[in-house]
């Protein structure tokens, strides 16, 4: 035996009857059911996803039957025995053990006499979470239950609650009760949640009985973790199972939501805390006194006082006061009643007061009364609809709407009156409007309507209107102007619409009208069809001028038809539509209508189109526009035949419920059913789609090189028929390729569901795939080789399962821009259900070899992988300026979390040059042509972490050249990422031997070394660099060496001047810079000297100033002494500002004992006065004119 539950699983099993006697009854028997798999969560989508393995005996020996039970998988069990011998049923046990949590069942019923029976359940530690998508809980109680079932059924039963926890909050109870098939007695119940309480007394059922309620909710945030505030209530309970009734009066205080989701959350405002709701009143659940019926019935009356509308959601804030009554009739034909009186309040700042009166029913607006102020703002309603005698007149003055909050502003103002019935109504209006902003997103800078529609003289009803708008503005769309007219009467009249932007330049006009009411009725398939609710006319223009253009050939027929009794209205909702014979030109090609039907559920439609551009279709893709050009044209045939199933319909279609003790009949289908339920229904869909190159190609053009795809063939073909889909795509081209794609769905409820199943064949045989290098968006990029895929598929659509080869020959890639230079690839990989398992993918450099294997696994929309990369001796960059051969291997993992990078490379040679940052560089709003236009920036998306554990060895042949260094490298460093921390780095990268060039001279690099021990940004820093002497010449203090020792971390360095012999800095300096002594230097030279000094000690980044806290440290000539040589005219200054306005610095000279302390202090932005003490005295003015 098979049970197929479809998506949910299977169940397998056979069984054995023992029979002695030929002519007797069955001796034993034994039947076994087991099951792989079943998946709770395909039966109701509120339980987890399960893969529950078990099996299910029954059994039967003499005159005593078996049934064995035992499902169970990681965290979830379910075991049951249960027995019947003489007329007595046992249940011994059941238990449901999720997680830590158990519910245990036993049971006995004996079906003799009265049936008697008699159950015990209890709860331990039970958590519902465990099973799925229900409230966590920690549950601890037991319940008892006893009674009969003959000749009527009768229990009691009786249950506590242990200390347990619901909604994370405690949970308490006790409670009994008796029941019968007409009464409830003796209920004595009480349940405590947090500081919530819930209280039952009394009975229920009898005339004399009541059922005495009470709520107190102290803590509603215990009940829902959206809810604030406290809501005491009580009742009475009385009536019968078939009309119960229940007084009710409740009490709120401070109601509010709390708005936002996780972190996000926010409550209420705290002016939500004043507010106070009263009600009182009665409800009927099957018809009032003297209103019988299956329906319900309310009354209520109550008050409300400092009730802040901001405290259930993004709404305007206030504090309303009011008094309000009001009944209805709780059915398809409702009925209700309200009598609302406003007391004096606000909403967002203005006054707001009045009343509103209204009684209405399904049918009409028996009379309404309604006078509401908000600050300058009114609305005024008064009178009836629905019936000939019915006036309902209105008028809205809003000159100034942002009264209402933040998401509205403007002016608007109109007058009209309601007349007519509801199928047929006739209204006259009159409104003007400026500056609007409704709902915060929509804004319109003018309208202007005003109209006169029907007046209840059936067919020679006025229909005139004009509507026009301008400046419309919304997320997305935007309309500069656009107008509805309309003139005639019902019978025979004229609509007109256009609107414009940029975009667009759109007009429909229609002509036509609706037959005169009291016509005839006439049957149709999706009911009864009036001719007062048929409209009968001609599209007589149907245009745009801006993109997309197009036109209506000439003028098309087109009738609608409503439910009968449903008027104008019920045009809205046709149940009868047809149009025939329209041809829409476009600039080039045509699109031909030939039939557009509906008849009640059914649509059918019939048409083609010719000779249709391809780039007319891609108009709004900008990726189009920027990287192909095509002459491309396209036909189209289409035959569909639609059958869409009511609601009603489809509920019937569904399998009914199981009866007991009925055999098991067919394949349990209760997933599907679910899906059927939870949709709208389609009964079937037939019929066939074409679409077909008929002539023109294809040329990528944003690469270095146009490339023709030189189509042949191009068409897509769908078919359903008999409850499934096929379709056919056929790819023809002399560089794209031959491709063919065959699949198969079938069709659920005449949809394609992610349940789908699905069939597919498939194969891409691509001589070059050069044209997709451009489609990359890369410039400069090369690809080229050959690509074959062959793959057949079967599973879901949402779970497919693929099965095939994919293999390329010759693959190039090249990017000259970044020296990359790989050919002679090979691929070959398989798919193999829902993995890809990349067997061989290689590629030659101009010098070695890289290549790579492993898998890549799509289960439930989860990509995970483990890549091995191998490179040896791989001339990975290959320009001028950037040479790279490495070796070495990694391996990239990705898993649920994160990806995971492991390698270790070494640099087998590098010659690196950096470019000048002083060269030309091209402005970012400049485009070249044939390159597109710059990428714009792109919101930041929160991809999923990289952790890498990376060594790199420069080897030792790895050369940098560029910004003044060129230098031979070598070292190890070990780098590492994790978890989105910033990069740790572990190593030294030493410079073996190497210049650095500064101030016109080549510096020999002594001493190189940077030491990482954990952060990448701040290395540190051993370096020495000096100038040396010519060989052969001896050291002394008139031949110095002289260099630059730098010590310390990049973020903290710490730099000295360093000479071999040791001299004073200021001679140190001079031979570092100028090659001689700071005695012998000259005046020009005494200004590269002061440069040289101000980079070194106080430039870029602050230098040694910085470190020492000083504004100015430097080397400059005495004031008057511009040709003069040696230390007799040179002065070391140091400086520092003391605050905006002072300024001290302090001067020695180099050659010479003289020194000056100068004080710097400004009065205003022109005088300054100079306090000057030392070798010279003095006091000056200093007086400053800026002009332009």
């Amino acid at each position: 035996m098979l049970i197929d539950l479809g998506a949910a699983g299977t169940f397998t099993g056979g069984g054995r009857v023992q029979r002695v006697a030929v002519d007797g009854g069955v001796d034993a028997a034994t039947f076994q059911l087991h099951t792989d798999r079943l998946d709770l969560h395909a039966i109701h989508g509120a339980v987890n996803a399960t893969r529950i393995a078990g099996d299910i005996a029954l059994g039967s020996t003499g005159k005593t039957q078996t049934l064995t039970v035992n499902l169970a998988q990681t965290g979830l069990r379910l075991e049951a025995q249960a027995t019947l011998a003489d007329a007595l049923l046992r249940l011994k046990q059941a238990r449901l053990t999720a997680g830590k949590g158990s519910i245990n069942v036993s049971a006995e019923a004996s079906l003799k006499d009265q049936q008697p029976f008699k159950a015990n359940a209890s709860l331990a530690r039970f958590d519902p979470s465990a099973l799925g998508a229900l409230p966590a809980a920690d549950l601890n109680g037991e319940l008892n239950a006893g009674g009969k079932l003959l000749p009527a059924w009768q229990v009691a039963a009786d249950f506590k609650l242990a200390a347990s926890r619901l909604l994370g909050q405690p949970l308490s109870g006790a409670g009994k009760l008796q029941a019968d098939a007409t009464r409830l007695s003796g209920v004595d119940a009480k349940l405590a949640l947090g500081q919530n309480t819930l209280d039952l007394r009394g009975g229920f059922g009898a005339p004399a009985e009541r059922l005495v309620w009470r709520v107190d909710a102290h803590q509603l945030s215990a009940i829902g973790s959206g809810l604030q505030g406290a809501l005491a209530a009580n009742g009475v309970a009385s009536g019968t199972y078939a009309a119960p009734r229940s007084t009710f009066e409740a009490d709120a205080k401070g109601l509010g939501l709390v708005q936002g989701q996780g972190a996000g959350k926010r409550p209420a405002p705290d002016s939500a805390l004043g507010s106070v709701l009263h009600a009182a009143g009665e409800v009927w659940l099957a018809g009032a006194p003297g209103k019988p019926g299956k329906h319900g019935e309310l009354t209520v009356s109550g008050s409300a006082q400092r009730v802040n509308p901001a405290a259930f959601g993004p709404y305007t804030a206030g504090s309303i006061n009011a008094d309000f009554s009001g009944s209805a009739r709780l059915a398809a034909d409702w009925r209700a009643v309200l009598d609302l009186k406003l007391q004096p309040s606000t909403l967002s700042g203005a006054a707001l007061s009045g009343y509103a009166k209204l009684a209405a029913d399904h049918t009409r607006i028996d009379s309404a009364d309604i006078d509401l102020h908000l600050g300058a703002n009114s609305l005024q309603a008064k009178g009836g609809f629905g019936s000939a005698r019915d006036r309902l007149d209105w008028k809205v003055d809003a000159p100034q709407l942002n009264a209402l909050g933040a998401g509205f502003g403007g002016v608007l103002r109109g007058t009209g009156s309601l007349t007519g019935s509801m199928a047929q109504p006739a209204l006259a209006f009159s409104m003007d409007g400026a500056n609007l902003r409704l709902f915060t997103e929509h804004q319109i800078k003018s309208i202007k309507a005003s109209a006169s529609i029907g007046t209840g003289f059936g067919g020679a009803d006025p229909l005139t209107s004009d509507v026009e708008l301008a400046g419309y503005v919304s997320p997305g769309l935007s309309i500069d102007k656009a107008r509805f007219q309309s003139s005639g009467t019902r019978a025979a009249h004229t609509l007109q619409l256009s609107g414009s932007n940029p975009q667009f330049d759109a007009l429909i006009k229609v002509r036509g009208g609706s037959s005169g009411a009291g016509a005839t009725a006439r049957t149709a398939p999706g009911g009864s069809i009036a001719d007062d609710s048929v409209w009968t006319g001609t599209i007589e223009t149907l245009q745009n001028k801006g993109r997309y253009a197009f036109t209506l050939q000439a003028p098309a027929t087109l009738r609608i038809a409503g439910a009968a009794g449903g008027g104008a209205a019920g045009l809205a909702k046709p149940e009868q539509l047809s149009l025939s014979s329209a041809v829409i030109k476009l600039p080039d090609g045509s699109i031909r209508i030939d039939t557009l039907d509906k008849n009640g559920p059914r649509w059918r439609s019939k048409g083609s189109a010719a000779g249709v551009p391809v780039s007319y279709l891609a108009q709004l893709s900008e990726l189009w526009r920027d990287n192909v050009v095509s002459d491309l044209t396209l036909g189209a045939a289409w035959a569909l035949d639609l059958q869409a199933a009511p609601a009603s319909a489809a509920a019937a279609t569904l399998p009914p419920p199981a009866t007991a003790g009925a055999p098991a009949k067919g394949t349990a289908t209760a997933p599907a059913a679910a899906a059927r339920s939870a949709t709208p229904a389609i009964a079937s869909i037939e019929g066939m789609l074409r679409i077909y190159r008929e002539a023109g190609d294809i040329t990528v053009t944003s690469g270095d090189k146009p490339i023709a795809l030189g189509l042949r063939q191009f068409e897509l073909r769908a078919d359903a028929a008999a409850g499934a889909l096929r379709t056919q795509l056929t790819l023809d081209g002399t560089r794209a390729g031959v491709a063919r794609i065959d699949a198969t769905a079938q069709l659920q409820n005449g949809r394609v569901a992610n349940s789908s199943p699905l069939a597919l064949t498939g194969s891409v045989n691509m001589p070059s795939i050069a044209w997709l290098a451009p489609l990359s968006g890369v410039f400069g990029l090369e690809l080229d080789g050959a690509l074959k895929v062959s793959a057949t598929g079967s599973g879901t659509i949402a779970d497919p399962v693929l099965n095939g080869d994919i293999s390329g020959d010759r693959l190039l890639v090249n990017w000259a821009e970044q020296g990359i230079k790989l050919r002679n690839g090979q691929l070959q990989a398989r798919l193999a259900g829902d993995q890809l398992n990349l067997q061989k993918l290689s590629f030659d450099g101009e010098q070695g070899r890289a290549q790579a294997e492993g898998w890549v696994k799509l289960a439930n929309t989860e990509a995970t992988m483990q890549l091995k990369l191998v490179a040896d001796k791989l001339l990975v960059l290959a320009r001028p300026d950037r040479t790279l051969a490495v070796t070495g291997q990694a391996t990239l993992v990705r898993d649920q979390k994160h990806f995971q990078l492991d390698g270790k490379v070494k640099a087998d040679r590098a010659r690196i040059e950096l470019g000048s940052e002083n060269g030309p560089t091209i402005s970012s709003d400049v485009v070249v042509l044939g390159r597109g236009k710059p990428p714009g920036k792109v919101a930041a998306v929160q991809a999923m972490p990289l952790n890498v554990d990376l060594e790199a060895d420069l080897g030792q042949d790895f050369h940098l050249k560029g910004k003044g260094l060129d230098a031979d490298l070598s070292g190890t460093v070990h780098l590492r990422i994790f978890d989105r921390r910033p990069p740790r780095v572990i190593g030294s990268i030493r410079v073996d031997n190497g210049t650095y060039k500064a101030y016109g001279q080549n510096l020999s690099i002594e001493r190189g070394v940077l030491n990482f021990t954990g952060a990448y940004d701040n290395p540190g820093l051993n370096i020495l660099a000096v100038r040396k002497r010519p060989e052969g010449e001896q050291l002394s203090e008139t031949n110095v060496e002289a260099g630059v020792q730098v010590r310390g971390t990049a973020l903290a360095p710490q730099a000295k001047l360093v000479s071999t012999p040791s001299v004073p800095d200021s001679d140190k300096l001079s031979w570092l810079v100028l090659g001689h002594g700071i005695a012998d230097a000259g005046g020009n030279e005494m200004a590269l000297l002061g440069t040289a000094a101000g980079a070194l000690f106080g430039g870029t980044g602050g230098g040694i100033a910085g470190k020492l806290g000083l504004d100015e440290l430097g080397v400059t000539q005495a004031a008057g002494s511009s040709q003069a040589k040696g230390l007799e005219n040179t002065v070391v200054t140091v400086g520092k500002r003391l605050s905006s306005r002072a300024y001290l610095s302090f001067e020695q000279g180099a050659g010479t004992a003289t020194s000056l302390v100068k004080l710097r202090y400004k009065l205003n932005p022109r005088i300054t006065l100079q306090f000057q003490t030392g070798t010279n005295n003095a006091l000056d003015v200093l007086y400053t004119w800026a002009f332009d």
